[in-house]
């Protein structure tokens, strides 16, 4: 199986979310990440970015039964050159609005892979390791944005590992 990146526009109702897994289980892919953005939803349609394992003669018959329900397709890729970058921040990470740090992170088409964080209370400073994934421009322009955000929220970015 080969990795896919799928990102359709949904209708903000009750279901629609189920409709994409049904097409994507019915040629037997694999969902591996789901990002639904009601954040940057346009005249009701919400934006949802899907990473799944299919083998890549299926992926178009994905699509297909996509389009065929209705459901706007953005775009498929098969086997982007997604590579993992390692970012740490350091401050009141929780009390500057994580989210909104974690969509700005993401605005490139970036995914956030994983999140760990170190806490002891909410008035402490925290120690938080962002794994992103992303094709190599997505990563830079991701970077660069968190660089910005964290001078702003007055956050040390300490380190970035690939």
């Amino acid at each position: 199986m080969n990795e896919a990146e799928i990102e359709v526009e949904l209708r903000d109702s009750p279901g629609e979310l189920v409709r994409i897994l049904e097409a994507v289980a019915a040629e037997h892919g694999n969902v591996v990440t789901v990002v639904h953005d009601r954040a940057h939803m346009v005249r009701g349609r919400v934006p949802v970015r899907l990473q799944i394992q299919v083998e890549p003669g299926r992926l178009a018959a994905i699509g297909e039964r996509l389009e065929e329900q209705g459901i706007t397709v953005r775009g498929i890729e098969l086997g982007r050159d997604h590579g993992k970058h390692v970012v740490i921040i350091v401050g009141h990470v929780f009390r500057t609005d994580i989210k909104n740090t974690m969509d700005i992170v993401r605005e490139p088409g970036t995914l956030i892979r994983g999140v760990d964080s170190r806490l002891t209370d909410e008035r402490s400073v925290s120690t938080v390791k962002f794994v992103l994934q992303g094709s190599p421009e997505q990563l830079e322009a991701s970077l660069d944005l968190l660089a910005q955000v964290c001078e702003r929220k007055e956050l040390l970015l300490v380190g970035e590992a690939q």
